[in-house]
């Protein structure tokens, strides 16, 4: 029988949470709390990550759901995105509202630790639970977004990577050095920031990053190519993998952490999915389930089984098996 201090002996030291980077107008930040490894006093999620399937992956289309660049799941299990002209939310199949209207297309969209949307529409925008909608960083024209760890919102435009604070707009140049950035995302580890391209030879990038802080601490390197150029989603999973889709042959790719490239599926062209979200787990949302926008099929949106969750899984409290 295992004792507590064998039982931690076994698990890996906790990465801390990243501490506040100064925001240059000199204002106070709050950062967001990441949770880490349990200290072996209960169960812990455990993913094999030797054994990942790597085709005939189920798919259904979400009944009433719709996406055309971004999807973003809130905390009350609605899963929100756009039908081309206003926001919609979905708390479970046909069970479909209208959110925001006319606040149009969009493109990549997520949740702020304090529920407010994030949502990229040349413009980023700040949308609140009962709709108020604000511009709070203008003129950025980004494709990519996604909340960092710390609270802040990260966007890529295909000329820079911004750090934006959510409280006033400020934002800063994150990372340089990779040609059209488009698409952005981090490791488990929180030591990896990763960038997909449009059309630079389909290259996906990667930099190191000190855990505690966020900040790069290289230069880009070369993780891995797609076929062809035109990155529109990067999604990573709990073991590490970076999932990017790509517009001009219409797959999804999956890229391991030493670069290894396979394809994941060949998309019929109306079906190409645009973006990648995983499941939030609360409802019917599963957790291994990832759900793609399908702007070419009417908005739809098709949930597609993956069989491994999202690195952002159960707040960060898993271990995994290589």
């Amino acid at each position: 029988m295992l004792t507590l201090f064998a039982l931690l002996a076994c698990k890996p030291t906790p990465t801390p949470p990243p501490t506040p980077v100064p925001d240059p107008d000199g204002t106070a930040d709050t950062a967001l709390t990441i949770h880490t490894a349990e200290t072996g006093l209960g169960d812990v999620p455990v993913f094999d990550c030797t054994n990942l399937p790597s085709s005939g992956f189920p798919s259904r289309i979400v009944p009433g759901a719709r996406a055309y660049h971004g999807l973003a799941f809130d905390t009350l299990g609605n899963l929100v995105g756009s039908n081309g002209d206003s926001l919609i939310r979905v708390a479970a199949s046909d069970v479909a509202e209208l959110w925001l209207p006319a606040v149009g297309s969009g493109q990549q969209m997520d949740f702020l630790p304090d529920g407010d949307l994030a949502f990229s529409a040349f413009a980023v925008r700040r949308i609140s639970p009962d709709g108020n909608n604000q511009v709070i960083a203008s003129n950025v024209n980004a494709y990519g977004l996604i909340v960092g760890p710390d609270g802040f919102i990260y966007t890529a435009n295909q000329s820079q990577v911004h750090r934006i604070n959510p409280q006033n707009g400020n934002r800063v140049v994150y990372v340089s050095g990779v040609s059209s950035p488009k698409v952005i995302n981090w490791s488990p580890g929180l030591d990896k920031f990763y960038v997909g391209t449009n059309g630079s030879d389909g290259e996906v990038w990667m930099f190191d990053i000190d855990p505690s802080t966020l900040m790069a601490t290289s230069g880009p390197q070369l993780l891995g190519r797609t076929s062809n150029t035109w990155h529109d989603a990067l999604g990573v999973d709990v073991c590490g993998n970076v999932y990017v889709a790509e517009f001009w042959d219409r797959r999804l790719w999956r890229i391991t952490p030493d670069g290894e490239e396979t394809v994941l599926i060949d998309y019929p062209s109306s079906l190409y999915g645009h973006g990648l979200v995983w499941g939030s787990g609360i409802g019917e949302w599963d957790a291994m389930n990832a759900y793609i926008p399908q702007p070419y099929n009417g908005n739809t949106v098709t949930e597609i089984t993956l069989g491994i969750p999202d690195r952002r899984y159960n707040g960060g409290v898993y271990d995994t098996i290589f």
